[in-house]
């Protein structure tokens, strides 16, 4: 039986290197050799492709049920309001690091690393397309994946070992080594939510999570979006941390009563295709600093 997990685990991270390899070949190729137009179309090809690519090599059970179980706890509106304040804690710690990080890389790099900002930015415009890919399409596809496929092919192991390898994988696909610390706690947080009411509901967040501050922000009478929206990230991390240690003892308990399978972190971390996701992140945060 151990074999066949293993056998399982290691076919599930082969497909998912290969659906990373694809969605950093082929972006980059439809937008700076083909020069695609619309900001974000190349990011829906090259998921798609990597999608079918994930499909053929799934097995007809695990195409039937991509994006895992139904039958789970059912959402309500105070854990669902809960969550979205800790998500506001999140991005209060994702923009602190993301902020000291590129501090650092300025100071570090000089020139090199404002040219490659700017080269990354330069000609980036928000077309309705991409408010559309970014708000709906986006959460969608990348839930699909990571915490559909990933996290449910990997969840009879345990929570704690399908959670946080689905995070690490999301955070290597995002290759962002300003917002590494923002995506993976974010992951980790969708990768709960999957868990434990189901993976349409990490869908559901992921959307809501893109779009809702922005929308609350732009209803204030303030000249500065960014100013009020951090001022409702602040809010919202104040009250995510006096729930947080309101319910420490449940949390404690949950992950007491959640323990991971005897030798689940040594099939999921101790073999090829997880070294090279881990070699390829490393690699492709390096390129960002060099």
């Amino acid at each position: 039986m151990e074999n066949d997990d293993k056998q399982q685990i290691t076919r599930a991270l082969w497909a998912i290197c290969i659906f990373i390899a694809i969605n950093w070949i082929v972006q980059p190729l439809l937008n700076h050799v083909l020069a695609f137009p619309v900001r974000g179309l190349s990011g829906l090809f090259a998921t798609i492709v990597g999608i079918v690519v994930i499909l053929l090599l799934s097995t007809s059970g695990e195409r039937q049920s991509f994006l895992g179980p139904t039958k789970k706890e059912h959402m309500r509106i105070w854990p669902f309001l809960m969550l979205i304040c800790i998500a506001c804690l999140i991005e209060v710690i994702g923009k602190s690091v993301g902020q000291g990080i590129t501090t650092a890389l300025y100071h570090m790099t000089q020139s090199q690393f404002q040219t490659g900002v700017q080269n990354v930015t330069k000609g980036v415009n928000n077309t309705f397309f991409f408010v559309v890919y970014s708000l709906f399409i986006a959460p969608f596809l990348e839930e699909a994946v990571f915490r559909g496929y990933l996290l449910h092919r990997l969840e009879k192991f345990g929570p704690t070992v399908a959670i946080f390898v689905s995070a690490l994988a999301y955070a290597i696909f995002h290759a962002s080594v300003v917002t590494i610390s923002f995506i993976f706690l974010l992951s980790l947080l969708l990768g709960y939510i999957s868990y434990q009411y189901g993976v349409r509901w990490a869908i559901f967040f992921h959307m809501v999570d893109n779009a809702f501050i922005p929308i609350i922000a732009s209803f204030f009478p303030i000249s500065s979006v960014e100013l009020t929206e951090f001022a409702i990230y602040i809010v919202g991390a104040l009250i995510a941390c006096l729930i947080l240690l309101m319910n420490l003892e449940q949390i404690i308990l949950w992950f007491k009563t959640h323990k991971s399978k005897e030798h689940s972190w040594n099939m999921v971390l101790v073999n090829v295709p997880m070294g090279i996701l881990l070699v390829a992140g490393i690699i492709a945060y390096a390129l960002q600093i060099i």
